[in-house]
């Protein structure tokens, strides 16, 4: 069903896949708004009419390039919360360095998918009601899956107590900066020199004392 989220083992046909770069190519140049369906047509070399045989309109566009991106990226953050739960119970193995290989596999995915993420964040107040709010919760859900590394590390000393899932959340905007603010970052050339900085900050986040209740 057009509109449904990817399926990364589903082959898709050749000219879906050229709407969907063309419609990212377009939407992040001139905004959502400013970009027609015959705009989107023209730069991917189909018909207008061939748009809509592959989506049911240019927000369900929107919706799935948004969604293509947070499909492959929500899955290793749920895996290496799994992960971390399974290691709670053995002192061989360190909450911290599970956290920071996540952190190194969050960044490549923010590398791979920075302009999904850029249009995510620019774009995304156009997505009818429903699909806005499934854009969030899987958002939400990426969070919560690293607030419970964050819990983990917790309950094994390593780092500091708080309101996890808004530290989990400080974490992600940390990484997702790759993305959204690359343009600020001047002094860093490749994600290979932005990776060492994120984890310092990352860790400076978990080592952070505790707030008082209700600041």
């Amino acid at each position: 069903m057009r509109g449904d989220p990817p399926d990364p083992a589903r082959a898709r046909p050749v000219a879906r896949d050229r709407i969907l770069q063309a419609a990212l190519a377009l939407f992040l140049r001139n905004g959502f708004a400013r970009t027609g369906v015959r705009e989107i047509a023209a730069l991917s070399e189909v018909s207008a009419g061939s748009v809509f045989n592959h989506f049911e309109s240019k927000e369900d566009v929107l919706y799935c390039l948004i969604s293509e991106m947070q499909y492959s990226v929500a899955p290793a953050i749920q895996a290496a919360a799994d992960a971390c739960r399974s290691k709670i119970d053995d002192p061989s193995q360190s909450v911290e360095a599970s956290l920071l290989a996540l952190v190194r596999q969050y960044i490549v995915a923010v590398d791979t998918w920075h302009r999904h993420i850029v249009l995510s964040v620019q774009e995304a107040r156009w997505l009818p009601r429903e699909r806005l709010a499934e854009v969030v919760e899987i958002e939400r859900r990426m969070r919560d899956s690293l607030a419970e590394i964050l819990r983990a590390g917790v309950e094994r000393e390593e780092f500091t107590g708080g309101d996890l899932r808004f530290r989990a959340h400080l974490i992600q905007t940390v990484l997702q900066s790759w993305a959204t603010r690359r343009w600020a970052l001047e002094d860093l050339d490749d994600v290979d020199a932005f990776l060492p900085k994120a984890e310092r900050a990352v860790i400076a986040v978990l080592r952070a004392p505790e707030a008082p209740a209700g600041v």
